[in-house]
């Protein structure tokens, strides 16, 4: 499908949302799809960011920041504490080569911001403006320490059953419990973990902004790739930019050739589905 033909909910203008409790930070979703922390202090100032990992460039899929409460931080690679500000790169105990925050000076920068407008009345409401892109600022050389032992809330609840983000509203973010499967010949579809070597169920959900894969002369490709976050569209979903390249596969396999392989036109659609 064209990517230019997939047309997901926007908001128009701003939004009015309720704010939680004075003190704490909460995930919510703006009408037009981005996932949010809301933001409500104890002095009474808010903030309103965008989830998004600001750390990603146009290849990669979109990933969300989560919420550090008992040390009042957003964490990714990166940390940010709750005035949105990048204070640094995490350290990696398991990396063997950990990376050098001087090789990522040009990476890191602020949570982007939503304008805010506090709205009067017995309810905590706010209108949400125009999102602003976060400042970028020169990182300590010093690592931020892990904090595995400290409780994580995600932006987006993960995972969702299949059967259960089918039933969510159109546009709806979300993130899955499954990965995409693309056998040549096929529309990619997402299922639960399956077999390296085996496709999707034909009932199962399409991936409607992934390209498929084209027949090979050496024998039927298949491969699946994890997902990150979609959104629902249609009976289906797509990526939550939709068209954007998939990572590296989790598993590449060729399947046996079936029977009048080698006749078939692999410029044209299949006579038959490679799938058994």
């Amino acid at each position: 499908m064209p990517r230019g033909h997939i047309q997901l909910p926007r908001a128009q203008g701003p939004v009015d949302l309720e704010l939680p409790p004075r003190g704490t930070v909460a995930a919510a979703q703006h009408p037009d799809g981005t996932p949010l922390w809301m933001v409500h202090r104890e002095d009474g100032t808010v903030a309103v960011f965008s989830a998004l990992d600001p750390w990603r460039d146009a290849r990669i899929q979109k990933r969300t920041v989560g919420w550090r409460p008992t040390l009042r931080r957003f964490e990714s690679e990166f940390v940010w504490d709750d005035h949105g500000r990048n204070l640094g790169l995490v350290e990696c105990e398991f990396c063997v080569d950990p990376p050098d925050p001087e090789d990522l000076l040009e990476a890191p920068r602020d949570l982007d911001v939503f304008a805010v407008e506090r709205l009067p009345g017995p309810s905590e409401r706010v209108r949400v403006g125009a999102l602003l892109r976060g400042a970028k600022r020169r990182i300590p050389k010093q690592l931020v320490p892990e904090a595995k032992e400290a409780r994580w809330e995600a932006a987006v609840r993960h995972p969702r059953s299949i059967t259960e983000a089918l039933a969510l509203p159109e546009g709806t973010t979300l993130s899955l419990d499954g990965r995409v499967v693309r056998a040549a010949g096929e529309p990619p579809r997402i299922c639960e973990y399956v077999r390296h070597d085996i496709c999707c169920p034909k009932d199962a959900p399409r991936l409607y902004d992934v390209d498929g894969i084209p027949l090979d002369e050496s024998g039927p490709l298949l491969m699946s790739h994890q997902l990150f976050l979609l959104r629902r569209y249609r009976d289906g979903f797509v990526q939550y930019e939709p068209g954007r390249e998939l990572d590296i596969p989790l598993s590449f396999t060729t399947l046996p050739k079936p029977p009048g392989y080698d006749t078939w036109d692999l410029t044209k659609p299949p006579p038959r589905s490679i799938c058994r």
